[in-house]
């Protein structure tokens, strides 16, 4: 076999291996299934569209032009596509390129350069393929059977705008990520590439729970110079497929033509990224426990006379700003919480300037002091339980206390200084604008009682310190508790802020609801730290068994134990 076919294949498998989720369990498969399920509607749209064409031409057909007959699907169809690859690109981009450990390696083998680089060019082209092949080939076969242009056109139309979106998307996002790579200092690079890489996951979270709001904008003002039309990358395609289709219109041509500009210079710019490689650092985060949140974490702690405590809460926050893998966990669920937010504020200017839209979450006023601390609090929780530096936890094995409750103590002052006090923090300035004042002071000390109750509930019983413990997959067990979670997403998203609102409005009723939350937030604590001092801390934990016995034992182990428990019982 030729070093350049060897080469190509173990760049494949360097993509298919998901390095940069490498966090030793079902990480990467929680990345495939999140970018399936997020394919998932544009197939549905397709499927039902195609099963719906004669209704469709039956009620169209001398009414609507041709070009907006399927504008729904196909909004739909390009915008999923386009969500799922930039969510799976982003987290990926480093197996797009050529690192610093490729050339450290390669580099001693008598293999040329033009060879490698050759090699790696040829397998992000097929890795594109596959992304296009995997998540375009259903839909865009099944949604051309209703079109008006006829099939086979539309077909191949179709499938040349979502190759063309999948290319553009993939080649913009590695040329993004590695123009910071390459010009900016290591240290600084690496802060400034975990930035972009939020903002894109944000745009992409955002594109998918506000795409409802966004394609009714952009249905309105198609025909308009609206910076809708020449920000959202989904307008430049679907135009480009309908040049593809002969349709004759100048808006569309224009906005076919900056597809096809964007798309040529992002390849452009990909390329020598892709080759030229990037510098991983480290980079010196910043120092850990000062300023206001800080002060204020360690009030709600009473006092700073936990030194233990002091230390879990320090290193926690330090692990979750170094760990790539962890912190792709928690700034992801955080992304879709601002999504979430975003889409409630797109969804209520379009109902003020007279367009019907959705709006979620419910009260998007109101929710974003509920909603954020949720979802950046469900990402702490989420990425504890993956390893981020298992060789610190030799120093909280020796200073583990067995009766003491500090590292639980820890792991809330964690919570309260790196997530829930910054957020609340920052949300002040805005409230105090648009409300007032005294009425911000009052909604936010609603929402700060709802989080720390939140703090307490998802880590009551958690055994561990985060980051410090082996991980075992396959205990999520989605299957069976997804009810449960979306239940807790209905009740975030929707319930807290509509009752939070009505309860602001009346004083009594504010009152009683924040000393009800505190209540249930000192029990909580309390019950905690009960639990904490009565079990010990896990290291090493442990695999599900291959076999469920349900409590069932081998004959001769319950005879055994029938024998001494008549032993001890002899009158």
């Amino acid at each position: 076999m030729s070093p350049r076919r060897l080469l190509f294949r173990h760049f494949l498998r360097q993509l298919a291996s998901f390095e940069a989720t490498a966090t030793g369990g079902e990480a990467k498969y929680a990345v495939i299934a999140v970018v399936s399920l997020l394919a998932a509607p544009g197939y549905l749209a397709a499927v039902r569209a195609a099963r719906g064409s004669r209704t469709l031409a039956y009620t169209h057909e001398g009414i609507v032009p041709p070009e907006l007959w399927l504008w729904k699907q196909e909004w739909l169809l390009l915008a999923v596509s386009l969500v799922a690859v930039a969510a799976l690109v982003a987290v990926q981009w480093r197996s797009f390129v050529l690192g610093g450990r490729d050339y450290r390696i390669l580099g001693l083998l008598p293999v040329p350069r033009r060879t490698v680089m050759s090699a790696r060019l040829q397998s992000v082209v097929a890795v594109v393929l596959l992304l296009h092949l995997a998540i375009n080939t259903l839909p865009g076969v099944w949604l051309p059977v209703a079109s008006p242009f006829g099939y086979a056109r539309a077909a191949l139309a179709l499938q040349a705008a979502l190759l063309m979106q999948t290319v553009f998307a993939c080649s913009a996002i590695v040329a993004a990520q590695g123009t910071v790579s390459l010009l900016l200092p290591a240290g600084a690079a690496r802060r400034v590439s975990l930035g972009l890489q939020a903002a894109i996951l944000l745009a992409a979270a955002l594109l998918f729970v506000a795409e409802g709001s966004i394609s009714r904008l952009a249905y309105a003002m198609r025909d308009s110079a609206h910076p809708v039309n020449w920000i959202v990358p989904v307008v430049w395609f679907r135009a480009l497929y309908l040049e593809l289709l002969g349709v004759d219109s100048v808006h569309l041509a224009a906005q076919a033509r900056l597809a096809l500009v964007a798309t040529a210079a992002a390849v452009a710019a990909a390329v020598p990224c892709s080759l030229l490689g990037f510098r991983d650092a480290a980079g010196e985060g910043h120092r850990y426990g000062g300023g206001l949140a800080s002060r204020l974490g360690a009030l709600l702690e009473g006092g700073s006379g936990r030194p233990v405590a002091r230390a879990v809460s320090s290193f926690v926050g330090r692990a979750l700003l170094r760990s790539t893998s962890a912190g792709l966990v928690a700034r992801g669920l955080f992304v879709v919480g601002v999504a979430l937010t975003l889409s409630g504020f797109i969804g209520l200017a379009l109902r003020d300037v007279g367009y019907s839209a959705p709006v979620l979450p419910a009260q998007p006023l109101h929710a974003p002091a509920f909603v954020l601390p949720f979802f950046a609090l469900v990402g702490l929780r989420l990425a504890a339980v993956y390893p981020a530096s298992i060789e610190a936890n030799w120093i909280f094995r020796l200073a583990e206390v067995p009766g003491s409750a500090d590292f639980a103590a820890g792991i809330r002052s964690a919570a309260h200084r790196t997530v829930v006090l910054p957020l609340l923090v920052l949300l002040a300035v805005p409230y105090a604008v648009l409300w007032g004042a005294a009425t911000a002071a009052v909604h936010l000390a609603l929402a700060l009682a709802v989080a720390l109750v939140t703090v307490e509930w998802l880590f009551l019983g958690f055994p561990k310190v985060p980051f410090t413990c082996t991980y075992q997959p396959g205990k999520a067990n989605l299957r069976v508790t997804w009810p449960r979670h979306a239940a807790v997403f209905v009740l975030y998203c929707g319930l807290v802020p509509s009752l939070a609102a009505r309860v602001e409005a009346r004083p009594a009723a504010w009152i009683v609801s924040l000393g009800v939350l505190l209540v249930v937030w000192r029990w909580l604590v309390r019950l905690g730290e009960r639990q904490a001092r009565e079990g010990r801390l896990v290291f090493d934990d442990e695999a599900a068994p291959p076999v469920l016995v349900l409590g069932l034992e081998w004959r001769e182990a319950a005879d055994r134990k029938a024998a001494t428990w008549k032993s001890r019982h002899v009158y």
